[in-house]
């Protein structure tokens, strides 16, 4: 019979609140919004590698029936891998905490590349990172400014390795290769102006999700995501006049 919850297959991802959409799309370098060399701003959702991509994930998701889809849980993400259901998990490093009493081995790895061209490892800076703003109201901005950046190079400095080193390399990775491994994903970081501007672009991310929600959406992702170039491509217009309006 057809396989379903409980039995055992290669990867997991999720139904709902596809995030791992996230993941894939940054691993394969789908830069959703660049800036080119004139100045300019492309979106890529309608390249040619993101509609490979697409094609690819559709393959992965729905044909052979070898990915298991449940609900967004971590609980329940991270018990598939835990009960031995599932060899591959797509999810955030914070899913290592669900794992430490798992008495089977695990590691983490990086997601996989789009194909042998690609050179190396890559990941986004996922959009749910934190952000300081000053008001406008701010009567010392540079003061502030300063505060905030002397802030976050103290972060980076002392709670960074707290929780790379001593955390996922120290207390949960169960042998050195995973900890060679994180320094690869760690490497491969880069932002996305699709990711950083996302609300106020309509989500490019959003859309991938959503592609990726089901069968019939990620058949028609190509339509899909050339329907959304024009309206992404005028708020990031939008975005850079407002950004030469103000007043240094």
């Amino acid at each position: 019979g057809e396989a379903d919850e409980g039995d055992r297959y290669g990867h997991f991802f999720t139904n709902t609140q596809t995030l791992g959409a996230d993941s894939f799309t940054g691993g394969c370098n789908i830069k959703l919004v660049d800036k080119l060399d004139d100045g300019s701003y492309v979106y890529n959702g309608v390249s040619e590698r993101a509609i490979s991509f697409c094609e690819k994930m559709y393959e992965l998701l729905f044909l052979n029936n070898n990915t298991c889809r449940l609900p967004y849980n971590n609980e329940d993400i991270m018990k598939t891998m835990v009960n031995g259901e599932t060899i591959f998990t797509t999810w955030m490093l914070s899913g290592v905490n669900y794992l430490r009493d798992m008495e089977n081995d695990f590691g983490i790895i990086p997601m996989p590349k789009l194909d042998e061209l690609q050179e190396s490892y890559t990941v986004y800076t996922h959009d749910g990172s934190t952000a300081f703003s000053i008001p406008i109201t701010c009567k010392n901005p540079e003061d502030t400014a300063a505060v905030l950046e002397a802030l976050a190079a103290e972060t980076y400095r002392t709670t960074t390795p707290a929780y790379l080193d001593t955390a996922l390399k120290g207390k949960y990775s169960r042998d050195a290769e995973t900890a060679r491994m994180l320094d690869v994903i760690i490497e491969g970081i880069y932002p996305d102006l699709g990711y950083i501007y996302g609300n106020s672009l309509g989500s490019p991310i959003g859309i991938m999700r959503n592609i990726f929600a089901s069968a019939s959406a990620c058949e028609k992702a190509a339509s899909t995501l050339a329907s959304n170039e024009s309206a992404i491509l005028k708020k990031m217009d939008k975005i850079i006049t407002q950004y030469e309006e103000i007043q240094p």
